[in-house]
């Protein structure tokens, strides 16, 4: 029997919403911060990257044409990305008169070395969004689809991101099966939530523990998991990513839950709806905060940690809104939301 595919997906909304807070808090660095701490909030763009295989899946329609498709995620990803990374440049040019066209080019191309590193993400998707006649053709062949999720998975789960994230195709291979995984997540969500239901008191546990399991063989040594292994070969299991898979059904399974109540799940759809702003633009803040402000402001304490984060958001909201209200619709295409 089929099962009736839902309009509005509430505990993904929140996933994403989720999702962002954890980057802005792992960009947020502060020396105080453990290294489990950063396992814990790490690497979240494996919850992005699973989201927007989800909803491909969830929203797919087979008459969209392949340059239909891409001409709207220019508009929506690329367009956005480009003014956002203009700040940047300006500020690698003033600041060190690199007047190299080809250097800049190839930091649009890449998302790295004009300022915002953190936008490398955008070039990752945009070649996963490339291959459309292929995720056009999972989307229809479910038996096709899950066989190729389970090698992709594979190879994501022994390879790292590029050193630097500077090498988007490296980037592709290493998490396009989170993708593939979100778009198969999304063609049985119904069926998942029903087992859920019913052994959610065993899968849980289970998958929590597992997740421990991959968090405690990476401490104490979390800041070299990132070495290149493409240099070595392809032989490390990669236990960062493998902690966050194991961790999304537990999270979505806490996220359903807790939007069962008002203020969380206006909160989080908020998040949902400017995410790929806060993404873009939260770096500035950052930057600007380390650079100009952080001498001025006791750090290394809890407390202010989790107040500056605060504040990042604040007044990317402030913006994000202030954007909106000027542009109206075409803020989309400025700063993404």
């Amino acid at each position: 029997m089929e099962v009736e595919k839902r309009n509005f997906l509430e505990d993904i909304d929140a996933f994403r919403g989720l999702a962002i807070i954890l980057v802005v808090l792992t960009h947020m660095r502060s020396t105080i911060l453990p290294d489990w701490y950063y396992y814990l909030v790490g690497n979240a763009t494996v919850f992005f990257v699973f989201v927007g295989g989800y909803l491909f899946k969830h929203l797919f329609k087979p008459d969209v044409s392949y340059l239909s498709f891409v001409q709207k995620k220019l508009m929506r990803l690329v367009l956005p990305y480009l003014i956002a990374s203009i700040p940047g440049i300006i500020y690698v040019i003033v600041n060190t008169q690199n007047y190299d066209l080809w250097y800049y080019i190839k930091s649009i191309l890449t998302g790295v070395g004009h300022y915002n590193d953190t936008h490398w993400y955008i070039p990752f998707i945009m070649l996963v969004f490339l291959t459309y006649p292929l995720l056009r053709l999972l989307a229809k062949k479910t038996i096709v689809l899950t066989v190729l999720t389970a090698v992709s998975m594979a190879i994501s789960l022994f390879t790292y991101r590029s050193w630097g994230n500077g090498n988007p195709l490296l980037s592709l291979v290493h998490l396009y099966g989170v993708f593939l995984f979100g778009m198969l997540y999304s063609t049985h969500a119904a069926q998942i939530e029903a087992f859920l239901k019913r052994f959610a008191w065993l899968v849980l546990p289970v998958l929590l523990a597992l997740a421990g399991l991959s968090f405690a063989f990476i401490l104490p040594s979390f800041f070299y998991i990132m070495e290149p292994v493409w240099n070595q070969g392809i032989v490390a299991l990669n236990m960062f990513i493998l902690g966050k898979i194991l961790l999304i059904v537990p999270i979505l399974a806490a996220l359903r839950w807790l939007i069962g109540f008002k203020w969380p799940r206006k909160f989080f759809h908020s998040l949902a709806k400017k995410s790929f702003g806060i993404f873009f633009w939260h770096t500035y803040i950052i930057y600007f905060y380390n650079d100009y402000l952080s001498a001025w402001v006791p750090q290394d304490n809890w407390p202010v940690y989790l107040l500056q984060t605060g504040g990042v958001f604040l007044i990317l909201y402030l913006f994000l809104n202030l954007s909106k209200r000027i542009f109206g619709n075409n803020s989309a295409y400025l700063t993404a939301y």
